[in-house]
């Protein structure tokens, strides 16, 4: 119920901020696909890929094939509380 509610009332980049910052390791990495993120957060997997690259260019995050780095964490947290 809870991630049903979490769906319908937060964004697809609320969501996938809340799954990155909460999911990664002590080195700041999720090692997980960009499927598998859309499907943990219901979202389709192309939108997942677009939003990852746009916080890479950004410069928040690093992509490498099945691993998500946390660049900057802080500002990540910044952008979920505003």
């Amino acid at each position: 119920m809870q991630q049903l509610e979490s769906i319908t009332l937060a964004s697809v980049d609320q969501r996938l901020l809340r799954y990155l910052l909460s999911n990664t390791n002590h080195k700041q990495q999720l090692h997980a696909t960009h499927q598998y993120i859309a499907i943990e957060i219901g979202s389709a997997r192309e939108v997942v890929s677009r939003h990852l690259k746009s916080l890479e260019k950004q410069g928040l995050i690093r992509l490498q094939r099945g691993c998500i780095e946390l660049v900057s964490r802080a500002e990540l947290q910044a952008m979920l509380t505003s």
